[in-house]
C-alpha cells in the first residue's frame, strides 16, 4: 500500500486486505491491548472481502469505520493483499525472503496447533527452498481438519492463504 494514502487518510474501497503477523498476534495473544471495536474490526478481516464490503457489512459498527481501518493499516495490523496483477509490478523491487514466509508459518502453526505442532514447525525449518515450503504447507493443509475443529482449520487456512499464493508465485524460483 502506498505510504501517503494512510498519512492522506484516504483508503481505496476496492483494497482488499489481510492481517499482518502483528495483526495476528494480537488476535492470539492481545499483546498490544487493541481496544475492543479495533479488534474485532480487526477480526472481521477475512482477507477476501474489500474494504468496501467490509465496511457495507459492518457499518452497524459506527460511521468512524474508515478512520478504524486507517488506524489498523497505519499501526501495521492489516497490510494489503496484492493482486497478482499489482505483483508482477512490484516484484522487480521485492525479493522473496524464505525465512520470513517459514517464520510466519510457524507462527500461525504454533499458534494454532499449540506444542503439537512442534513437529511440523521443526519439518517447516527444514524446508529449503519455496517448492518444499508450500508442499509442507500444503500437506499440513490437508490435515488440519483432523487435527482442529472446522471453525479453528478454516481460521488457520486463511491465515495461511497468502502464503500459499506468495509460495505459489515463487516455486519455480527454487
Amino acid at each position: 500500500m502506498d505510504p501517503s494514502q494512510v498519512a492522506s487518510g484516504t483508503l481505496d474501497p476496492r483494497q482488499i486486505f489481510i492481517k499482518s503477523q502483528k495483526g495476528l498476534q494480537e488476535i492470539q495473544t492481545r499483546a498490544f491491548k487493541l481496544p475492543a471495536r479495533l479488534r474485532r474490526l480487526l477480526l472481521m478481516v477475512d482477507g477476501r472481502s474489500t474494504l468496501g464490503d467490509l465496511m457495507r457489512r459492518y457499518e452497524n459498527l459506527g460511521d468512524d469505520l474508515e478512520d478504524q481501518f486507517q488506524r489498523l493499516v497505519a499501526d501495521g495490523f492489516l497490510v494489503e493483499r496484492r493482486s497478482a496483477r499489482n505483483q508482477d509490478d512490484r516484484n522487480e523491487s521485492q525479493v522473496f525472503n524464505l525465512d520470513k514466509a517459514k517464520g510466519f508459518a510457524r507462527f500461525v502453526i504454533l499458534g494454532a496447533l499449540g506444542p503439537a505442532g512442534s513437529h511440523r514447525a521443526e519439518r517447516i525449518e527444514r524446508c529449503v527452498n519455496p517448492e518444499d515450503l508450500y508442499l509442507e504447507i500444503q500437506d499440513l493443509c490437508d490435515t488440519l481438519p483432523s487435527l482442529l475443529s472446522s471453525r479453528q482449520a478454516k481460521h488457520v487456512l486463511d491465515q495461511l492463504e497468502p502464503l500459499m499464493a506468495s509460495l505459489s508465485a515463487h516455486r519455480s524460483d527454487g
